[in-house]
């Protein structure tokens, strides 16, 4: 199983242009976000950009007219991301002079979307975490895996993604939207040894994947 990082790209107006290696698959197009990345940063050319970098590239910008609105969508409070992300988008699109990062509230992943596409944004950009998907995939609500709670987690998952599709489905039809999916790897929530996959993990991988595909 590929673990490596993967953007959803779902956009009702017009077709995304994402780097290569790409492919389609209806309404989202899957690109390999380290692909995405500018590779020019950094002493040793790695896809990556510093805090101190991304700030200077803003301060650059400051004193532009005409921003743009994009609107990034978590549950966690973006901090940095929400920096970086501004600096990359000012990276990416010369054209707009300026450009403001909005966010939602914590821990509402699913009103974020609704808030975004009701917003003035032009595009969003959403990072979804386990928690976002079950909030006992997190390490706030972490413990007390109980056998009828490890049972219930599946069929709440499957149910929760049907509740983000279709938000982002409404959101799509908006603006252009980017979505990385969990970056973190789950929990300790299984009965194994850490260098083994237990099935309840692998059940959520493996949801998680096939709703990266469809």
């Amino acid at each position: 199983m590929n673990n490596s990082r993967q953007v959803l790209g779902y956009n009702t107006l017009k077709p995304l242009q994402p780097a290569s290696p790409t492919f389609d698959c209806g309404y989202a197009v899957v690109v390999q976000a380290s692909c995405s990345v500018p590779r020019r940063y950094g002493k040793l050319e790695m896809p990556v950009m510093t805090l101190n970098q991304a700030l200077a590239i803003i301060n650059s910008r400051r004193e532009s007219d005409g921003t743009g609105i994009h609107y990034l969508v978590c549950g966690f409070e973006p901090l940095h991301l929400a920096t970086l992300l501004r600096a990359h988008l000012l990276e990416r699109l010369p054209q707009q002079k300026s450009v403001e990062v909005h966010h939602g509230v914590y821990g509402d992943f699913l009103g974020n979307i609704q808030s975004a596409a009701q917003s003035r944004a032009i595009s969003s950009a959403l990072a979804l975490e386990w928690s976002d998907i079950d909030p006992r995939l997190g390490l706030r609500s972490s413990g007390g895996w109980s056998s009828e709670a490890k049972a219930d987690i599946p069929g709440s998952c499957l149910t929760r993604y049907a509740h983000i599709e279709a938000a982002i489905e409404k959101l799509a039809a908006r603006m252009p939207v980017a979505i990385a999916p969990p970056s973190l790897p789950l929990p300790p929530i299984g009965n194994t040894v850490r260098a083994q996959s237990s099935v309840l993990e692998l059940e959520l991988e493996q949801q998680l994947d096939r709703k990266s595909v469809v």
